[in-house]
């Protein structure tokens, strides 16, 4: 009989609890163990003893936490000699204290470009080191975040463990109940002994009374001999069984001490988890002072948002007021124009430009011809880049085709294997039955050789698999190859059309030089005043058809409102284009911050797929140990095998030697049962591990493909935005030649023009000088709008370079097609834009000549008209003077128009007040930085100290680990000699049973003998009962004794794996303080970095602010000057001539140009007009040089340029002309 003691045998597999967190670069596993029954233990009814261990193990950096469950045995000393008691100790853990909710807001809004406005277009740089600052400090802010996640999932944990010390208390009960049953026992055996004495006492006395005197004699001295060797034996037994006791009580006690210095250690533990709470909530605070500082920053942002506002809106009423101002200018310029017209001759200009028109026209066909050529090339290229894409998507096919029947092969080898577990379990099932066991002996044996043969199957199929996995990565690296070769010649034919769009730039500066000529050209028509004193003559005959002009006029003006009407609508296209080329630049900036972040996103899934890769390797070599395992596995089927059958044999020999049993031979045949169990139990452990990795692997590998096409998606759609933008900007850029074309035009009604007057001739050219000038302002804005298109290409090659790099690191062949094939979009585009621009310019020639045709008839009309014109002169008197009224009235405009600059000094003032807000601001955030360094600076000499006392803390477990070490050592030996003694005392028992059964011989022989000593033979025979009785109870007593030594052997073997366990763990926090002192280091030299850009900012703004001075002090003097022309003007005008004095001034100016020289009138009415001309020309200078003072404001933005300048020129009229009726 066996006692109802059970055993608990405990193991620990990574396998069965596994709680894993993702975080960036970093994760964190904590795997927790449970405790498996056994099943070879069975026979026992009540729990004995458990334990539970909870191991934590990290890459990134979470807080180790241990907790597991002690058992010692307390010894009663008051009762030395007989007592047994068992007390369990159990040494709780405290858990970390966290807060249970842990709530960090950041702001999912993404922040303009600039967080300083740039007042006059240099605030680029600023802003884009601002958003990189921004961007460092979200990255922080989620850094810390999943930190706290982190910190909470160990909370949570901690937790767990907390609740389950439950189970342990339990167990804690039942062990005290087994020490009173082990006291009971003992109680009763010491009564048994003492009953044997007293009725051994009472037989020796009632032998001396009835028996005879001679077989008193005889007998008494054989049973007295016989009764005192069984005594002695029996002594000897009980003091054999006492000092195995004693033994066992000291070993509890030396237990015990060992428990109370782990217990010491788990209180050491504590006090580093307390340390490292503390270290979370200083985390905690300084993650709060970085959002209060981060939402400080936001605020101030917003301020400078609106500031830079309000400064733009006053821009734009400053440039609607200097539109108004060129408006006034231009209907001052028409005018004197209209006066123009009359004497106008296009004779030798239109010989220059028919000449010029050829020239071009040969330099087009030149160029056509080059575009073919190109288009050939670009499309033999499609051709060549669309079968290469074919083929690597066969390629790309074919390979996912293997890789999924790899997995289903995989699938069902893992089927397969499970089948085999479960057969294996059933058939242990069996085992442990052992009911039936000499008949199913050869059923097992059956059974385990189809396991071996399936078993080498899967072995060869693996082996296969294996195989095939090398054949595939084969392919797959020469398929890399040459996608890399193939993608340097793409490179190569990038360089090439690089190198024919240089040449096509070079043409274009070919095309200014011949802009140059035109101003060349326009020098020369001053000579032409000697043809103009020819023309005075033809004048005489233009007198009769004045009333055929007048309608003519009137014609003409009409067809001037409608010009006005289209040029109105002009402007607002072109203020519309301004609009989207400024919200391209700011989505162009959101690109890169959104490039930024896909860097980011692609780095981490590099890291991810290294993961993978390792995890790859590490199944790889798992397959590899599984092989190993199986072979392990068949070769202990095989000693198996060979026991059942010794066990048979000796089952069968026992059966037919005696009935009684051999205790010791079944204790060892159980103890190698319950060791092949627990071998058994582990082989499926590690099946199942095997099988949960396989599963974590395709998983892995599931989300990296997700993750990567949405990677994909995101990019392409911002690669098509860019494209959008480009193709936006190249519009612009082509209604700003069709603009330039209009000016060109202009320019030649104005070479028609200057070829009327002598005296006003200088005139004209300063102003046709002024507009070279504006359109060589054009077209610097032009090569502007060509540089800054260049740059977005690099900006745009070098993004897509980026992209290149990042899949070829996430070895992802699509994504490199795609981006080839959208850069060959790209280049096609391109050349239908230059298409599409020398269509246009043909267009532009072709209407420009019909019109020169048109003009050239009309030409020849108004001669006719202006020789019959010429006898009418005196007519013409009158027109002449209502010009001057005209005059007068411009002069009561330029009055309202000082109103106006009076209003832009106001304006400027404003300017200057927001200057000094701006100041404010950027003080406060030089404070708030400051702030944040001294903050950052604490949270490191914080985090130091932190290190040197977890250093400290580290040097004291690993003493604790080494005392631990040799305590188990010393259990260890102690163990052993435990052994030794009970192998004796079990030889000491089978000795005794031996002698009893000699006695039992002995006295049956007596019985026949001496029927007198029958009464005494049968009260022996009693006793000898009893003694066997008691031999029973002591041998269930150590069995029980050898159950209590294998559990605390098995808890030597689960304190050297906690030992281990700790040894890792602490290997793993002096890798972890190590790299998270590194990072704060990265974190102390980008704060230092963005305190320099942030220097750089406030110096370059204060730049800005002194530029913004200088230009409003040249304003103030520009208005002033125009003020004093316009008081001139004024004074000049209040003294009215006599009509008589005009009409004479009149005839005099018409006397001078003639050859032949009439009588001389009076010299005040043409002084008078001599002064109004040169006054008009003054504020023509004033007005240029007003322009020319205020462009700078804007030189950061072109598109502001591009409008100011085109608003100078002569095709930008709001006001109708004035005619004289």
């Amino acid at each position: 009989m066996e006692s109802n003691r059970p055993k608990e045998i405990i193991q620990y597999h990574p396998s069965q609890l596994k709680i894993e967190k993702r975080c960036g670069k970093k994760t964190a596993t904590m795997f927790c163990a449970t405790r498996k029954p056994s099943s070879a233990s069975s026979r026992l009814s009540s729990t004995s003893e458990g334990a539970q261990k909870c191991h934590t193990s990290q890459t990134g950096g979470s807080i180790p936490g241990s907790d597991c469950t002690m058992s010692s045995i307390n010894t009663d000393e008051s009762d030395y000699s007989d007592n047994l008691s068992v007390v369990s100790d159990i040494s709780d853990l405290s858990v970390l204290s966290f807060p249970t909710s842990l709530t960090l807001s950041l702001s999912n809004s993404r922040h303009h470009s600039s967080l300083i406005p740039g007042v006059h277009g240099q605030s680029g740089g600023a802003s884009s080191s601002v958003a990189k600052s921004q961007l460092n400090g979200d990255r922080r802010m989620k850094h810390m975040a999943k930190k706290m996640a982190l910190l909470q999932t160990e909370k949570d944990a901690f937790q767990k463990q907390v609740n389950q010390s439950s189970s342990h208390r339990l167990e804690v009960s039942q062990l005290k109940e087994e020490n009173f049953r082990l006291r009971r026992e003992n109680v009763n055996l010491k009564s048994q002994v003492e009953s044997i004495q007293t009725y051994q006492k009472s037989l020796v006395s009632e032998g001396n009374k009835t028996t005879p005197i001679e077989e008193t004699q005889q007998s008494a001295p054989d049973s007295k001999a016989e009764d005192e060797v069984k005594i002695y034996e029996f002594r000897s037994q009980l003091r054999k069984s006492h000092d195995q006791i004693d033994r066992l009580q000291t070993d509890n006690d030396k237990l015990k001490m060992e428990l109370k210095s782990k217990s010491g250690e788990v209180e050491n533990l504590r006090g580093q988890i307390s340390k490292l709470s503390e270290e979370s909530n200083t985390l905690k605070r300084e993650n709060r002072s970085l959002r209060d500082q981060f939402t400080g920053l936001e605020a101030n942002q917003s301020s400078l948002d609106h500031v830079n506002k309000s400064t733009e809106s006053k821009l734009t009423l400053l440039d609607s007021d200097l539109k108004r101002a060129i408006e006034s200018k231009d209907w001052y310029q028409k005018q004197l124009q209209v006066a123009q017209e009359q004497r106008t001759q296009a004779q030798n200009s239109l010989v220059g430009t028919q000449d010029e028109l050829s020239s071009k026209n040969v330099q087009i066909v030149e160029l056509r011809s080059q575009l073919d050529s190109l288009q050939t090339k670009y499309e033999k290229e499609q051709v060549k880049t669309q079968s290469v894409k074919d083929e690597f998507a066969m390629k790309l096919r074919k390979i996912e085709a293997e890789m999924s029947d790899q997995e289903i092969a995989i699938d069902k080898l893992i089927e397969e294997k499970d089948e085999v577990i479960l057969n294996l379990n059933k058939k242990l099932d069996e085992s442990k039955a052992m009911a039936d066991f000499s008949g199913k002996l050869q059923d097992l044996e059956s059974e385990l050789e189809s396991l071996k043969s399936s078993l080498e199957e899967k072995d060869r199929e693996i082996s296969l698999l294996t195989q095939t996995k090398e054949e595939l990565e084969a392919d797959n690296k020469k398929v890399r190859e040459n996608f890399r070769s193939f993608q340097n010649q793409h490179q190569q034919s990038a360089l090439d059309s690089e190198q024919k769009m240089s040449s096509i730039k070079s043409r274009l500066v070919e095309k200014e030089m011949i802009i140059e000529k035109y101003r060349e050209e326009l020098q020369k028509l001053s000579r032409m005043e000697e043809i103009q004193d020819e023309m005075e003559k033809t004048l005489q005959c233009a007198m009769d058809e004045l009333e055929f002009k007048a309608d003519n006029e009137m014609k003409l003006l009409n067809e001037q409102k409608e010009l006005e009407k289209k040029i109105e609508e002009l402007e607002q296209e072109l203020l519309e284009n301004h609009q989207n080329l400024d919200d391209s630049k700011a989505e162009v900036d959101q690109l890169k911050t959104k490039d930024l972040e896909h860097e980011a996103m692609v780095q981490r899934l590099v890291d991810e797929s290294k993961i993978i890769l390792e995890d790859r390797n590490r199944t790889k070599q798992a397959n590899l140990q599984m092989q190993t395992e199986l072979s392990q596995a068949h070769d202990q089927i095989d000693k198996l095998q060979q026991e059942i059958t010794t066990l048979s044999t000796k089952l069968a020999e026992f059966h037919s030697q005696s009935p009684v049993p051999d205790l010791a031979q079944l204790k060892e045949e159980n103890i190698t049962l319950r060791q092949q169990v627990l071998h058994l139990e582990q082989f499926e452990n590690q099946v199942t591990e095997l099988d949960q990795e396989i599963d974590q692997v395709k998983q892995a590998k599931a989300n990296l493909n997700e993750k990567l096409l949405e990677s994909e998606k995101f990019y392409l759609d911002e690669i098509e935005t860019l494209r959008q933008a480009l193709d936006h900007r190249e519009s612009l850029i082509d209604g700003m030649k069709s603009d330039i074309e209009a000016v060109e035009m202009d320019l030649c009604s104005t070479r028609i023009m200057l070829e009327s007057t002598s005296e006003d001739k200088e005139r004209t050219n300063s102003e046709q000088s002024k507009k070279l000038e504006e359109l060589e302002y054009a077209l610097e804005d032009y090569q502007a709008t060509k540089q800054e298109l260049t740059e977005l290409q690099m900006n745009m090659s070098h993004l897509t370079e980026k992209y290149n790099t990042s899949v070829d690191e996430n070895e992802s062949l699509v994504n490199q097609f795609q981006n080839v094939l959208i850069r060959i979009e790209g280049l096609e585009h391109e050349n239908s834009r230059l298409k599409n621009s020398l269509d246009e310019c043909l267009t532009a020639e072709e209407e420009f000549k019909e019109l020169h045709a048109q003009r050239i008839a009309r030409l020849e009309t108004f001669i006719k008209e202006y020789e019959r014109e010429i006898e009418d002169l005196n007519e013409s008197k009158g027109g002449l003077q209502n010009q001057i009224i005209a005059l007068e009235d411009q002069n009561g405009k330029l009055v309202s128009e000082s109103v106006v600059n009076e209003s832009l000094r106001e304006q400027v003032i404003q300017l200057q007040k927001d200057l000094k807000n701006d100041t404010k601001l950027r003080q406060e955030l030089i404070r708030s930085i400051d702030i944040a360094k001294t903050n950052l600076e604490g949270e490191i000499s914080s985090l130091e100290n932190s290190l040197k006392n977890e250093k400290q803390n580290h040097a004291q477990t690993r003493a604790t680990a080494i005392n631990l070490e040799h305590e188990t050592f010393e259990l260890q030996q102690e163990v052993k000699n435990l052994q030794l003694k009970y192998e004796e005392c079990l030889q000491d028992m089978e000795s005794s049973t031996s002698q009893a059964k000699a006695k039992i011989s002995t006295s049956e022989s007596s019985k026949c003998d001496s029927p007198s000593s029958n009464f005494s033979m049968t009260l022996k025979d009693r006793e000898i009962k009893e003694l066997e009785h008691v031999l029973e109870e002591k041998t269930r007593s150590i069995v029980s004794l050898e159950d209590h030594i294998s559990t605390l052997k098995f808890h030597l073997q689960q304190k050297s794996t906690e030992l281990e366990d700790t040894k890792k763990v602490m290997a793993l926090n002096s890798i972890k303080y190590d790299e998270h002192v590194a990072e704060l280091k990265e974190l102390l030299d980008s704060i230092k970095h963005e305190k320099a850009t942030y220097l750089m900012t406030i110096e370059s703004l204060s730049e800005e602010k002194s530029n913004y001075k200088s230009q409003v002090q040249d304003m103030n003097l520009a208005l002033r000057n125009s003020l004093e022309h316009i008081k001139q003007l004024r004074s000049q005008t209040s003294h009215p001539s006599s009509p008589l004095s005009d009409e004479s001034a009149l005839s005099e100016l018409f006397r001078y140009r003639t050859p032949p020289p009439p009588p001389p009138l009076s010299n005040s009415s043409s002084r008078n007009l001599s002064n109004l001309h040169s006054c008009l020309a003054s504020l023509k200078a004033e007005m240029a040089v007003l322009q020319s003072k205020l462009a700078p404001t804007c030189s950061g933005s072109p598109i502001r340029e591009i409008s100011s300048n085109f608003g100078t020129g002569p095709h930008l009229s709001a006001t109708p002309e004035r005619i004289p009726t």
